[in-house]
Formats: C-alpha cells, structure tokens, sequence
C-alpha cells in the first residue's frame, strides 16, 4: 500500500520516518546553494532572540514555498502524477507544521 501522507497516516507513522523522507525530499526540490542562502541570516537578523525566530520562520516558510513549487513538476512525468504530487504535497507541509511546531 501506498502511502498517500492524508492526517490518518501521518498520525500513525513514525515521526522519525516523516523526518527522515520530509527532509530527503525538501533535499531534492531545494538546491543546496539555495538552502544556504535562505538560511544565512544577516546579524540583525540575529541580535535577539525574537528576531532569530522570525529569521528561521521566513527561512521555513521560503523553503517550504520552494519545494511545493517544485513538487509538481517533479511528477509531471509519473503515471499518477496529480495523486503523486498530492501526497508530497501533504508530505511537505507537515514538514513545515512538524519543524515549526517542535
């Protein structure tokens, strides 16, 4: 059976597995060269705690933005590429609701 990453399967896998391939496939749709430069922060963006914080979440929310951009036109090219890139889709925002909630 194939994992389609709706609430009830997220609820019950393992989160250690949600990580692990939330994070391989953000590794595939965002380039590293664009990791490093979205999570580089300026130092006022770091100066205090508060500012830190809102520097990580515009850094989420940019990758997070980039990877569901590419998610479709990674599967275009699949047999079932509509249902694929639906259940990345749900994969990559719980990566986004997971990482930002922890």
């Amino acid at each position: 059976m194939s994992r389609d990453y709706t609430f009830e399967c997220l609820v019950t896998m393992p989160r250690h597995e949600l990580e692990e391939f939330s994070a391989r496939m953000i590794g595939r749709m965002v380039p590293e060269d664009v990791m490093t430069e979205i999570f580089t922060f300026e130092q006022e963006e770091i100066d205090s705690e508060e500012r830190l914080l809102s520097a990580r979440l515009d850094a989420m929310l940019r990758m997070t933005a980039i990877a569901l951009n590419e998610t479709q036109q990674a599967f275009d090219d699949s047999e079932h590429a509509i249902q694929n890139s639906q259940r990345m889709t749900r994969l990559l925002l719980w990566h986004f609701y997971a990482i930002h909630s922890a």
